[in-house]
């Protein structure tokens, strides 16, 4: 409903709005009122009182009835013809039919609560986000309307490096670099809703861009190419294997500035269902036309086979690639065949790698013969690593048979995870992808093995960086930050009667993982560093104290204990820096202000080299990374860009509170008549100050007062987790016509009556004395504790 001013009657707009509004913003529009609706609004609200006077007819549901919420949130803006979706991501496609356990939710925006804009409608701002059953699914937005195409302030993107951050600059070539990934299945047929942003095809197609950026020789895909396709009860409609393979090709299909991508078959690429059955046919044909992989002769005589080798060359030097069919039991033909391609990588002086979809180990425990056959195969062969496909987690192990020589490496977060393997403390499946870099000029001395590194870079499409303790801290104080590190937007998975998403957006970063599974867990790279580490630097924590969070790990020279993976921040020494998160090709930067304070464990100072004298009056600020660059090509339809925050208002530095001028007197003195003993007024109180956390360890030298008394006056600007108490009576200055009154009480000879000593609350007069400033203090606390 509408209506043009005050008094008006109120008229149904033209065009119903479709579905719930949530929060409304008015503009005006060549004379007539518009709204931008949002569908922000909580489910099941209770009305529970009557609408007030003036409201629109028939908006309130009657007292005691439930008003219906909004599940999605779009932002509408109406105009002359009707309402125009500003958010262009409503998607009306339906789950497929068949009965599936699960199902995949499409793309939806996160719900938007409210919206500001000028009172033309040309511009504003846009929060929200959403709120799930559990922290772990909940988020945040603030978004520009409309959507720019600048980057946020301090927010860019980086470069992929080809070393572990923290390692020196090696002296050797480059090592020969490839991305590995797996398990992008979705959990009904998806490939028919390619427009919709279903979570596995998004994912997936970020990680071949990912590994683009990280300039990597080829993608290798552990599988599956198809959903399994969980049905409840007997099966009632076939899956659509051929558009499933179809699609996955597609997403892989390769870019002329890219090597292919290289898939191995899983069990779930046969094309028959009940499991177990049908051949792979239709998977090798979808994939050979497409992505253009080879298929040996050997397979000729075979029904399923899509074994296959590449030979990789490089400025580094030539890597063979053999990927295995393990859709079903590995024949002996598959294993003559593979025993004969290493040794043929062997005699060319050719380091090899071997792709597949088993996880060997697994099948070794469980004492499956064909298993140990292959892996001793690898292990004659002199295999340098094997890749394969493991259902949300990174893992790394050696290959458990024979001399265990050959390291194994699983990879299989390109999909959906749960989120109460998400929440657990042991937690190592993070989504990304695997480069693996080998080292082909430090053979192994005496085989055609040589050093293969596994880094686990994680595909995400966002990134920011929270400070938990603020930005303004105080001196050889610990403070905390977090990678606020969100996964490219797109649907996740739910039970097939709910549509509440089932995994945290978000990879946890810094990634602490404490528990049995940590020794073999892969973990996301990301870096936090400090533009000045004699004001700051991160160290390392202290996990075994689980309660503390702030605790940091001293050394033995009880000293922290520098870590670029921490986010546990100590403040050294007064001054600025820029503080800066960067992970999977990302980085966000905030500034960071230390102030003054006393030198105390856990952090400490250190020593601030000298600097000269030109140099020591000039402060260059570090500039902000570089805006990101626009993606290549449009993104898929249904899934929104990054929305790019506007920058901030310029920063204006704080001024120091002047003193007021002195006010005229309140009264003239009369001239005395008889000497008079000089009176002195209380000096006035500090300002009020937040209370001094409690619980920090002792002071292990001696200190200076001065340093003491800096140490108890805790940053009144920054933000903490601490307690603060205040008293108006001891802190609020004396005002100025008060002391006029108490010495004209003085000159009349007036005396101020006793009161009962537990009573403070009440002005009492003191002798004339100076009181310095830890007399103050102490009578503060004995004011309090008269309370």
């Amino acid at each position: 409903y509408e209506r043009q001013q005050a008094g008006a009657p109120w008229q149904a707009t033209p065009t119903p709005l479709p579905g719930e509004a949530g929060q409304l913003a008015l503009f005006r529009e060549g004379g007539s009122l518009r709204a931008i609706v949002t569908g922000g609004g909580v489910a099941n609200i209770a009305v529970a009182s009557p609408p007030p006077p003036g409201s629109p007819p028939d908006l309130y549901p009657p007292l005691g009835e439930q008003s219906p919420g909004v599940t999605n949130s779009p932002v509408l803006r109406q105009t002359a013809e009707g309402w125009s979706d500003e958010s262009h991501e409503l998607d009306p496609v339906e789950q497929p039919a068949g009965g599936y356990a699960s199902q995949d939710l499409p793309y939806r925006p996160d719900s938007i609560f409210a919206m500001l804009v000028d009172p033309g409608g040309a511009a504003g701002w846009a929060v929200g986000g959403d709120q799930g059953s559990r922290e772990g699914l909940q988020t945040g937005d603030i978004e520009r309307y409309p959507a720019g195409g600048s980057a946020p302030v301090g927010e860019g993107e980086v470069s992929v490096p080809l070393q572990t951050p923290g390692e020196q600059e090696a002296k050797e070539p480059a090592p020969a670099t490839f991305a590995i990934g797996g398990h992008a299945e979705c959990v009904a047929p998806c490939a028919a809703r390619e427009r919709a942003g279903v979570g596995p095809q998004v994912w997936l197609s970020a990680a071949l861009a990912l590994a683009r950026k990280a300039d990597a020789r080829a993608f290798l895909y552990t599988g599956p190419s198809v959903t399994e396709g969980k049905v409840e009860g007997a099966r009632v409609h076939p899956l659509p294997f051929a558009r499933e393979f179809e699609r996955t090709a597609s997403i892989l299909a390769p870019d002329p500035s890219f090597a292919p991508a290289l898939v191995a078959a899983a069990p779930q690429d046969l094309d028959a269902r009940s499991e177990g059955g049908g051949t792979e046919a239709l998977f090798a044909g979808a994939l050979s036309a497409e992505l253009g992989e080879p298929v040996p002769g050997a397979c000729v005589a075979e029904v399923n086979c899509h074994y296959y080798t590449m030979e990789s060359t490089g400025t580094e030097g030539s890597v063979r690639v053999i990927v295995l069919d393990e859709s079903s039991e590995v024949s002996q033909t598959q294993i003559g065949w593979l025993a004969t391609e290493l040794a043929n990588a062997k005699s060319a002086g050719e380091p090899a790698i071997v792709v597949g979809s088993a996880d060997l180990n697994a099948e070794i425990a469980a004492n499956l013969a064909v298993a140990k056959t292959i892996a001793g195969t690898l292990e004659a062969g002199e295999a340098s690593a094997y890749f394969y496909d493991s259902p949300e987690k990174n893992v790394h192990e050696s290959l458990r048979w024979g001399g265990e020589r050959v390291p194994t490496f699983g990879t299989g977060t390109l999909g959906y995870e749960q989120i109460y393997n998400q929440e657990r403390s042991d937690f190592h499946g993070a989504g990304g992808i695997l480069l693996a870099q080998l080292h082909l000029s430090a053979r192994v001395a005496g085989s055609n093995r040589v050093p293969v590194s596994v880094r686990l870079i994680p595909v995400i499409g966002e990134l920011a960086l929270e400070a938990k303790d603020g930005i303004l801290l105080r001196r050889s104080e610990p403070a905390l930050f977090e990678g606020l590190a969100r996964r490219p937007r797109a649907g996740s998975h739910a039970n097939i009667n709910s549509d509440e998403a089932l995994e945290d957006p978000y990879v946890r970063i810094p990634s602490n993982c404490v528990g049995q599974e940590c020794a073999v867990g892969l973990f996301p790279e990301y870096t936090f560093s400090s533009s000045n580490p004699e004001v700051g630097q991160f160290v390392e924590p202290n996990l075994a104290a689980a309660e503390n969070l702030h605790a940091v790990r001293l050394g033995s020279n009880g000293k922290p204990i520098p870590d670029a993976e921490s986010g546990l921040f100590c403040a050294y020494n007064p001054g600025t820096t820029t503080v800066t998160i960067s992970a999977g090709g990302l980085s966000s930067s905030q500034p960071v202000t230390v102030q003054p304070g006393s030198v105390r464990q856990p952090c400490g100072t250190v020593p601030i080299k000298p600097r000269s004298a030109a140099s020591a009056g000039t402060t260059v600020p570090v500039p902000p990374p570089s805006p990101a660059p626009a993606p290549n090509g449009s993104p898929p339809a249904g899934v929104a860009p990054v929305v790019p925050v506007p920058p901030p208002p310029p920063l204006v530095a704080a001024r120091t509170p002047q003193a007021p001028p002195r006010p005229a007197p309140f009264f003239l003195p009369p001239v005395p008549t008889t000497p008079l003993l000089a009176f002195v007024p209380p000096p006035v109180p500090t300002p009020a100050r937040p209370t001094p956390p409690s619980g920090t360890s002792a002071v292990t030298s001696p200190v200076e007062m001065a340093e003491h008394e800096e140490e108890q006056e805790e940053a009144t600007e920054s933000v903490s987790n601490q307690a603060l108490a205040y008293s108006a009576p001891e802190h609020e200055p004396v005002p100025t016509y008060l002391l006029g009154i108490v010495l004209l009480a003085a000159l009349a000879g007036a005396s101020v009556g006793r009161r009962r000593r537990r009573d403070r609350r009440q002005l009492c007069v003191a002798p004339a004395t100076l009181s310095s400033m830890r007399t103050q203090r102490n009578l503060t606390r004995r004011s309090r504790g008269g309370r």
